[in-house]
């Protein structure tokens, strides 16, 4: 079994909404609205959360500001910014050399899901991620 199918049957135990889409699993929440891409490889496990996509006269503000929160504030995990379109993410690896847990994925999930930090970004969008517009954004990028 690779770890993409390993993050799958992860993501029906813990009865999560998911759908496999080339080479990521694209995880989505009813509430909070949002959308998580999970990524595996070897023994790192990936999730990216995609916020919003940011206005264009506030790109360098957001840059900033996701620089600020990644080295004063974030002990794991991290925000940047995709300049070709703009799109903000929060992103958290998972290292896991025996093999990815369903609770290090759940737990990992809610770091990501409910990121305290993500409402310093609100000045700087031009509109917020949704699940749907999350999963034209990751297939568009792919």
């Amino acid at each position: 079994m690779n770890s993409l199918q390993r993050v799958s049957r992860l993501c029906e135990a813990l009865g999560l909404s998911y759908r496999v889409v080339g080479d990521a699993v694209l995880v989505q929440f009813r509430w909070p609205a949002v959308s998580v891409v999970i990524r595996a490889r070897e023994f790192t496990v990936t999730l990216e959360r995609p916020c919003g996509v940011v206005l264009r006269s506030a790109l360098s503000d957001a840059i900033r500001e996701a620089n600020r929160l990644n080295a004063q504030l974030l002990p794991l995990g991290a925000f940047w910014v995709r300049e070709r379109d703009r799109l903000l993410s929060f992103t958290l690896p998972l290292v896991a050399p025996l093999g990815l847990t369903a609770e290090q994925l759940d737990i990992g999930l809610a770091a990501v899901v409910l990121n305290p930090y993500q409402h310093c970004f609100a000045p700087f969008f031009e509109e917020p991620a949704g699940p749907l517009e999350c999963e034209v954004w990751w297939e568009a990028a792919s």
